[in-house]
């Protein structure tokens, strides 16, 4: 898994590429069909969250986006390990608001707003969980040696620094 997190004004984004739910491992292009718009079954995972405010060591959003099933996601280079790149672009992508459950099942909001994103570049050098400041898999907040894991997770019995789902 690999999560690419862009912060700016209040608005958070997050690529999250999760292999083992058919992300990509090598370049190429992946559309946004309808399993990218659910979180529970996407693997090549966009999340939008607007009206953002850092509260102690996490943040507190006010709303949730996820993609239409239009528009794509280029990759030109994804490495497998740290210290290799992540690097592409996302492409004419429409974000709708939406809620996403315990179960990770995502629901348009019903009159919710809507945002376009034309064409956004990344190029990222890829770190392990343990060297990417704060983060947890990409799913809680790294204290001191051990994760205080977001709702949804549970703490890795085998590894104190890594959220996974809760079964």
């Amino acid at each position: 898994m690999w999560l690419l997190e862009a912060m700016h004004d209040g608005t958070v984004l997050n690529l999250e590429v999760y292999e083992s739910f058919g992300g990509p491992t090598s370049p190429g292009v992946v559309e946004m069909t309808d399993a990218e718009t659910q979180y529970s079954t996407c693997g090549t995972c966009l999340v939008l969250k607007t009206g953002c405010n850092t509260h102690g060591d996490h943040v507190h959003c006010a709303k949730t986006f996820m993609p239409r099933a239009e528009g794509l996601i280029r990759f030109e280079e994804i490495g497998s390990q740290a210290g290799e790149q992540l690097k592409g672009e996302m492409v004419d992508i429409t974000f709708q608001e939406v809620t996403i459950s315990e179960s990770y099942q995502t629901q348009v909001v019903t009159d919710g707003e809507s945002l376009h994103l034309d064409l956004w570049s990344f190029d990222i050098v890829l770190e392990t969980p343990t060297e990417a400041e704060g983060e947890c898999g990409g799913h809680g907040q790294i204290h001191g040696d051990h994760c205080h894991c977001d709702e949804g997770y549970q703490l890795d019995a085998n590894d104190s620094t890594r959220c996974i789902p809760v079964d």
